[in-house]
């Protein structure tokens, strides 16, 4: 294992222990006093990744030169993505009925956020990839717009149909101006939130059929114009509170993210309505800690006589009827469950190092054209130096380029170093109107001009491999 691997080992291991940790802490803390905030704190370590991931994103963009070099590394970005996350929701949701009968909900929907910590090592360089695929001739510049298209439109159309939704339902809103709800509500907050030296805002809406919360930043609670009971109100008020102070709505932007970048896949569409039932569960189990019977025999009651209209990144009280079952059997006859917090390392640390191991092969190119621009008698070689299992040995003569003109290759995706590769063959030499730099690692190609950084390099997987007993024996049919 070279020293890259054991360092990016440890950074994983330190991470997924931090965030294990922190869902084994959460389970011990009931969601009360003093606790309302840091209970989940797991869930604030994910939905946050968001906007730093947008500023990073745009600061790549504006790093990178123009041109092939940008597409290919967008093209790579959401192949690397697309790939490992459309791998990650298969696998959960055939496991998802098992771990909603071992797991507690809180877990279960956090495992629906975990991909987004992938967003923080699209910058992180990885040794040479374990597998690769390789993929017939991909016309990279139209799929990669039929890639952003389409992805752009999806998260566009749900920002636009959560606006739209949010200015109808506020449209005829007006602010609960009885004072028993708003004392109440104000009490729920304090105990709650006793940071916050506000409430949040509780209105009423001729719109609404079903209590929810709306909002991203500027968040309200919204009622219908309905008289509930004071023990059903409490319940309700806390639900949406709870929803408020574990921004869920952001993480229900997350996974719209995520199912925006795969938006092809059915599967993402069907993990973002699980991750949302989840959610739910999760919300239920907070407001329903030590409750007695009678009390999740009226929230049960609540959950069936409710219905709702939860559209856009909106928390909703009602269950949909997928998920009432559900919802019902965990109210009313609650169960031991585990935390579930070696689960999510495990599977955290699965997806950080799955990341980047993987990689696609595409558009077959002419090693003649690639790295001599059609003309490898024209270059001179300036200097040769071979590597194998430690040992070096100085190149020289046409032979050398002549082989790689006869080479076929075939562009790989991802950032990766191929330092501790061997053999090794390092070549520098001067074409008509241009002086590269050519590395031979064992079947890949590194190719770039020569007062470039590795940064700007272009990495290709020799077609058929690469003879290396013919590079070795160069050495006496040159000299």
């Amino acid at each position: 294992m070279t020293i890259l691997e054991q360092l990016r080992l440890l950074v994983n291991l330190t991470f997924c222990a931090c965030i294990a940790l922190c869902v084994l802490w959460a389970s011990r803390r009931p969601l009360g006093r003093k606790h309302a905030r840091t209970s989940d704190l797991p869930f604030f370590l994910t939905c946050w990744f968001i906007p730093l991931y947008w500023l990073l994103l745009l600061l790549d963009v504006f790093s990178r030169p123009p041109g092939d070099l940008l597409a290919d590394a967008a093209f790579s970005l959401c192949v690397q993505f697309a790939g490992l996350l459309s791998l990650y929701y298969l696998l959960l949701l055939v496991l998802l009925p098992l771990l909603r009968r071992w797991v507690l909900p809180q877990t279960c929907a956090l495992l629906w956020l975990l991909p987004v910590c992938l967003y923080f090592l699209r910058h992180s360089v990885k040794a040479a990839p374990r597998l690769v695929l390789e993929a017939p001739d991909l016309p990279v510049g139209p799929l990669l717009l039929l890639w952003l298209a389409g992805s752009a439109g999806v998260l566009g159309w749900k920002i636009f149909s959560h606006l739209r939704f949010r200015r109808w339902l506020l449209a005829e809103a007006r602010p609960v101006e009885d004072d028993a709800v708003l004392a109440l509500w104000w009490q729920l907050n304090k105990e709650l939130a006793p940071d916050r030296t506000e409430c949040y805002p509780l209105v009423c809406s001729p719109r609404a059929k079903s209590p929810l919360s709306v909002g991203l930043w500027s968040i309200r609670v919204v009622l219908p114009e309905r008289d509930y009971p004071p023990d059903q109100l409490a319940l309700i008020l806390k639900h949406e509170l709870t929803h408020i102070l574990r921004r869920d709505s952001v993480s229900k932007f997350c996974l719209t993210f995520c199912t925006a970048l795969c938006w092809f896949n059915p599967l993402m569409w069907l993990a973002m309505s699980r991750s949302a039932q989840d959610m739910e569960l999760s919300c239920d189990e907070a407001v329903l800690t030590d409750a007695d019977p009678q009390t999740r025999r009226a929230y049960a009651g609540l959950l069936l006589d409710t219905a709702g209209d939860a559209r856009g990144f909106t928390s909703c009280l009602s269950a949909s009827a997928s998920a009432l079952r559900y919802r019902l059997k965990r109210v009313v006859r609650p169960a031991r469950r585990l935390a579930g917090s070696l689960l999510t390392g495990c599977l955290l640390f699965g997806l950080l190092w799955a990341y980047g191991s993987v990689a696609l092969a595409y558009e077959t190119r002419s090693c003649a054209d690639l790295l001599f621009a059609g003309q490898p008698e024209a270059c001179a070689l300036r200097s040769a130096s071979l590597s194998a299992e430690g040992e070096g040995a100085s190149l020289n003569g046409q032979a050398v380029l002549d082989y790689l003109a006869g080479l076929e290759a075939r562009k790989i995706t991802g950032g990766y170093t191929f330092a501790h590769v061997s053999p090794r063959l390092e070549l520098c030499y001067d074409g008509p109107d241009f002086s590269r730099t050519v590395i031979l690692a064992g079947d890949y190609l590194i190719c770039r001009p020569r007062s470039n950084t590795s940064a700007q390099q272009e990495v290709y997987l020799v077609s058929g491999g690469v003879d290396w007993d013919l590079l070795t024996g160069l050495p006496e049919a040159a000299s």
